[in-house]
């Protein structure tokens, strides 16, 4: 990221919306913390560069998210000289986007992406959000029947069409 800049995703993310206006940005996950499974920067931006340096600073093995979620929060803190982090804050060229851009389904609602819901529901939940990260982490190993109308099945069909053809087939062997 700091060599070359461009955007990084975490593979378990469904693009919704063109993402290459997006420069200096990452999400914020919650009131208290940003999340480094979406990134967009500049080469050899100096927030990259600062967040390279504390992650050797204050390298700590033992603390869950010290180097990733953390680590972000700590640099961008600094960066902005605040003490907390408000829905939308965006300083020095580097913007933390609200939780609705890339973490609107909150990982402790990972179920919700298994659940049924309508397609008008499906836009309102996602209309200020550029890319969903649906916690694969979390739901390894639960089954999604496919077709169906759960909110997961809607968005593989509409925004990952060709994936969803495959998962459709393997279901269909089964």
């Amino acid at each position: 990221m700091w060599k070359f800049g461009g955007i990084y995703l975490d593979t378990d993310f469904i693009v919704l919306k063109n993402l290459k206006n997006l420069t200096n940005v990452l999400g914020t996950q919650s009131k208290y913390v940003l999340n480094g499974a979406f990134l967009s920067f500049q080469p050899k931006h100096k927030f990259i560069e600062l967040c390279m340096q504390d992650f050797v600073e204050n390298y700590n093995s033992w603390i869950w998210g010290h180097q990733g979620p953390q680590l972000l929060t700590r640099v961008f803190k600094k960066w902005c000289s605040i003490r907390s982090l408000r829905s939308s804050t965006s300083c020095k060229g580097v913007s933390a986007l609200p939780r609705e851009a890339f973490y609107p389904i909150r990982w402790q609602d990972w179920k919700k992406y298994f659940e049924v819901v309508s397609s008008l529901e499906l836009q309102h939940l996602f209309h200020n959000t550029y890319a969903v990260h649906v916690w694969n982490k979390k739901s390894q190993g639960t089954r999604l029947e496919i077709p169906s109308q759960a909110l997961l099945a809607q968005l593989h069909s509409q925004f990952c069409p060709a994936t969803y053809e495959i998962m459709k087939k393997d279901s269909e062997r089964q």
